[in-house]
């Protein structure tokens, strides 16, 4: 079963000009983020395992590939979310940007295609709602 999306407004910043996108996430369930550490960990091990055969440089490959592996298995499942497209407009020269499907990170930098400036893309805070 295919967890729901929902599409977030983003903002776009370069010094002090600003402009909007929008992004879609989803939730990642803790199995699919098990799954893809495990995929990953598994990746390195079977690595780890070839350089062991190689001369001299088993006392560093093999232990490398573990932590190696090691850290990004637990990076990927400390992922919570995951963008799965998202545009924004470059606040200096007008470019739409896609975003790529990737692993949700806020703030995130981006460099723009377009004029290679260095855009801070962050999801928009709504206001928080008084009940009177």
């Amino acid at each position: 079963m295919e967890p729901s999306s929902e599409k977030i407004p983003l903002s776009c910043q370069v010094d002090d000009l600003h402009t909007v996108g929008w992004s879609v996430r989803r939730d990642l369930p803790q199995s699919e983020r098990l799954f893809r550490a495990g995929r990953i960990f598994a990746i390195f091990l079977v690595v780890a395992f070839f350089t062991v055969f190689v001369p001299v440089l088993h006392f560093i490959l093999p232990p490398l590939s573990l932590l190696i592996g090691a850290t990004l298995a637990f990076n990927e499942y400390a992922g919570t979310g995951e963008m799965l497209s998202g545009e924004v407009v470059c606040p200096n020269c007008k470019k739409v940007l896609e975003l790529p499907r990737e692993t949700e990170q806020w703030p995130r930098v981006q460099r723009c295609s377009g004029c290679s400036f260095s855009l801070t893309i962050d999801r928009q805070h709504r206001p928080a709602t008084s009940s009177h």
